[in-house]
């Protein structure tokens, strides 16, 4: 497209303002708070809690929305725009889902792009056809000459540009490597004669249009700050600056000057806040980071008096201030349909383009919640630390030395124990800070629509409330109306323009015939026999209970059908009972109804030469008459069935009483036996203890003879001493007195 100077300083002047816009400090302190990072009013050695308010909120909205969001096949269906146009608009939307759902990593991009409006106001993600430069290594060894040359044919017809890194075994390899278009001459091996084997590595670089879906920051998006709507429809100016690498560049095909006119990336405030927190560390700036800036702006201009205005897309300088240019010299400036952006925010606010996020709701009740629990901590580390009010009369030097030990359980020594030390503790603030957390909990319900009896309470929490299961279901409700709320937002707004915007695109893209197997069935397309498409239907359930009541209602459905069928009825027909069958197997999560069911339509039909069928209603009398026949026999068998059943019952009772009287029998000649071995056991236990006494005085009498009799012998003992004690003395006086006299003889 060509435009003239003046037209062109017009599109730039409309475009440096919405560059100008300074990273927003509001979604900067919203993406802190879901990471808990700290206020920075924190002060030592006091208590530095984070309530995670924000966090726990976002998370539990976002875990129900994606449930919802996993959970059906399709999210939106294209309306169709006539009465033959139902089957195209069926294939269409089966098409476009495929494409989001398996050609893309649908997930990350939903949750990406889903999360980052909770938290930040506005989340956007980026549709369209991008030129991606694809490259692959091909390696081969032990080729021959001919599977060498099948190898350059196959390289060759793909398309791609190919390179030579590494050939051997052929006698003019650095020739074929420069790119000479010469015959390959294969090396004989001069011993042994035979061809030396081939070793080849081929690098494949392919430049193909490629689809894409990705979510882009906020901040790097720009839009007029007057814009009225959430909506990007009639918006004078949007755009994106994003960061691409020389080689992203280059495959884009931008004019060498143009790249080197880019500047390199620079991190602002906001971007800087996302990475750098706490878990993440700061770990300063990227010397290495190679990246430049660049502007895919959309701005809407005038470019005659007498016409409407033109959506014009521009590829710019970061700064806005020069276009760029494409690789063969023109200028990269071109009018398009729409801008390839999808926006969506959880509340819209009436009139402004940036709406409130649910972190925004919740962030006062969680700052609130943090000055409540640091308070109430603050307070039990002082009363579980208190300070000493000391009586300088009872202490000693050991005192103030002792008291200076941390230490666990240390004693402190003074003069005396009891009076010498008084510890001062502060009053509990505990019963004032729990009702308040309580009551900021209870707000912060009111405003986020997040109760605490949805995000997974025991039944314990609930059976202390004074609400009663109905209230609580109340309760409930009323929280999930207004995360269904959010969800309906996303899926009306965010997710309509992107399904729309995907449709377009596909029309106007590379792709022609298109075919893919979805859900069993074999769909064949062309886009560019798509219809211009601008209605759709939003397809958002609540999730699990959602598929649940819709199995239950085709199961209700299919019965009566089969009832219908079986009345004769011809308004029903085995396509409707098969269309239900397909939802049904659907909806149960099952890929495919093929190995279940065939499809009427595919059954050939009947032969005209064979036996004509029974007329339905004929069939259906036949049918109702065989049913009570054999309703009947089940009556008569059901009758016998019984009789026989009371015979046996009788007989087994006559069994049972005859079975326990002969077994009480048993246990009574049993209990006679039992009690006459009893009784002979006692008498002989008696005998046996008369014996045993018997013994027992036996051996005390002779025990006390033995006694006597060792008295006695140790008397006679006695007796024996004592006269020879006698004896001696006798002998000893004669002797004496025999030596005296022979003294006076002398």
């Amino acid at each position: 497209m060509k435009m003239t100077e003046d037209q062109l300083d017009k599109a730039l002047d409309l475009l440096a303002p919405a560059l100008e816009t300074t990273a927003n400090l509001v979604r900067e302190e919203l993406f802190d708070r879901y990471m808990g990072e700290p206020y920075g009013d924190e002060t030592s050695g006091r208590s530095a809690y984070m309530s995670t308010d924000v966090s726990d909120t976002v998370e539990a909205v976002f875990a129900e929305a994606m449930e919802i969001f996993t959970s059906d096949d399709y999210l939106i269906d294209f309306s169709p725009v006539g009465p033959d146009d139902e089957a195209k608009a069926r294939e269409e939307t089966a098409v476009v889902h495929h494409i989001f759902r398996e050609q893309h990593n649908s997930f990350v991009t939903l949750a990406t792009w889903f999360k980052a409006g909770l938290i930040e106001q506005n989340a956007y993600v980026r549709a369209g056809w991008v030129s991606k430069e694809r490259v692959t290594i091909e390696e081969y060894e032990d080729l021959t000459l001919q599977e060498l040359m099948t190898v350059y044919q196959q390289v060759a017809g793909n398309g791609a540009d190919y390179e030579v890194e590494l050939l051997t075994g052929i006698e003019n390899a650095e020739a074929l490597i420069a790119g000479a278009y010469e015959e390959p001459i294969q090396i004989i091996n001069q011993e042994t004669g035979e061809p030396e084997p081939i070793d080849v590595r081929v690098r494949c670089t392919k430049t193909a249009k490629e689809y894409e879906i990705t979510a882009i920051p906020q901040n790097e998006f720009f839009i007029s700050d007057r814009w009225n709507s959430i909506s990007l429809e009639g918006c004078p100016v949007c755009g994106h600056r994003g960061r691409k690498s020389r080689g992203e560049l280059v495959a884009m095909g931008f004019h060498m000057d143009s790249i080197d006119k880019l500047s390199q990336a620079v991190e602002d405030q906001e971007e800087a806040s996302r990475h750098f927190t706490v878990d993440n560390g700061d770990f300063g700036d990227d010397d290495d980071d190679e990246d430049l800036e660049l502007c895919e702006a959309y701005v809407r201009l005038q470019l005659k008096d007498d016409e409407p205005d033109r959506l014009i897309k521009l590829w710019t300088t970061s700064d806005g201030k020069e276009v760029l240019r494409w690789r063969n010299g023109k200028e990269a400036i071109e009018e398009v349909e729409r801008v390839p952006f999808a926006p969506w925010t959880p509340y819209i606010v009436p009139h402004r383009h940036v709406g409130r996020s649910v972190a925004e709701l919740a962030k006062s009740g969680m700052q609130l919640k943090t000055v409540l629990w640091r308070q109430t901590l603050d307070n039990a580390y002082k009363n579980n630390n208190p300070r000493p009010v000391i009586n300088e009369d009872l202490a000693s030097e050991n005192t103030y030395k002792d008291l200076g030990n941390p230490e666990p359980g240390a004693p402190i020594r003074a003069l005396d124990a009891a009076n010498a030390i008084v510890w001062q503790k502060s009053p509990s603030i505990l019963g004032e800070t729990l009702p308040l957390m309580d009551r900021a909990d209870s707000d912060l319900e009111k405003r986020a629509g997040v109760t605490r009896y949805a995000q997974g309470l025991g039944a314990d929490t609930l059976s202390k409330t004074q609400i009663g299961s109905e209230g609580v279901g109340r309760i409930m409700d009323a929280g999930m109306s207004r995360m269904r709320m959010i969800i309906r937002t996303f899926a009306e707004t965010g997710l309509r323009e992107l399904f729309l915007l995907m449709h377009a695109d596909m029309r106007r893209g590379p792709s022609r015939e298109l075919a893919f197997k979805i859900q069993g069935e074999w769909i064949e397309s062309n886009p560019l026999e798509w219809r211009q498409r601008t209605d759709m239907t939003v397809r958002i359930g609540t999730g699990k209970d959602d598929k649940e009541l819709r199995v239950q209602a085709l199961q209700w459905l299919y019965a009566e059908q089969k009832e219908m069928r079986a009345m004769g009825d011809p308004s029903v027909t085995p396509q409707h009972v098969y269309e239900t069958l397909k939802r049904l197997v659907r909806s149960m999560g099952l890929q495919s109804i093929e190995p279940f069911v065939q499809d009427p339509a595919t059954i050939p039909p009947p032969d005209p030469n064979a036996v004509p069928p029974v007329d339905p209603m004929v069939e259906a009398q036949m049918a109702m008459a065989q049913a009570e026949q054999s309703k009947a026999e089940a009556a008569m068998f059901k009758a016998q069935t019984d009789q026989g059943k009371a015979q046996a019952e009788m007989r087994l009772r006559e069994m049972q009483l005859q079975f326990d009287a002969q077994t009480e029998q048993a246990n009574s000649q049993e209990r006679q036996h039992k009690m006459q071995m009893d009784m002979q056991f006692k008498a002989e236990e008696m005998r046996l203890d008369r014996d045993i006494a018997e013994f027992k005085a036996q051996e005390a009498s002779v025990m006390l003879q033995i006694k006597r009799t060792e008295l006695e012998l140790k008397q006679m003992d006695m007796e024996l001493k004592t006269a020879k004690t006698g004896h001696d003395m006798a002998t000893d006086s004669d002797k004496i007195e025999a030596d005296l006299v022979k003294g006076m003889i002398k």
